[in-house]
């Protein structure tokens, strides 16, 4: 596997969670319905479990869209490797991003 193959991995990581966290809910919401005491907490897991659904949903359509950006060269890109730089963090020094394919800090002032 190589840095550009971690890369996108990582990409699609926070939608896996979102996903398994809308079965458990949904998991939950199901063993609730059978138990008469429960009942009335089924249905609203139920609609929290469909909001997270689509909320999963909107994470891997965003997902894509980066690594569209990535593709046509519209994205912020790390000066060593050509990867996607992640979200902005506060550091010691100021302002950085960490590339998603090498993981170096990369400054504001070289991608801004």
């Amino acid at each position: 596997m190589t840095r550009l193959d971690r890369m996108r991995l990582k990409i699609f990581v926070p939608s896996v969670a979102v996903f398994l966290f809308a079965g458990a809910l949904s998991l939950i919401s199901s063993m609730f319905a059978g138990t008469p005491f429960l009942v009335e907490l089924a249905r609203p897991l139920d609609l929290a479990g469909a909001c997270v659904l689509l909320l999963g949903v909107g994470l891997v359509g965003y997902a894509f869209y980066q690594l569209w950006q990535w593709d046509n060269g519209t994205a912020l890109l790390c000066a060593h490797c050509d990867g996607l730089l992640g979200w902005e963090r506060l550091g010691r020094y100021g302002i950085y991003r960490r590339c998603l394919a090498c993981r170096r800090k990369i400054d504001r002032q070289d991608y801004a």
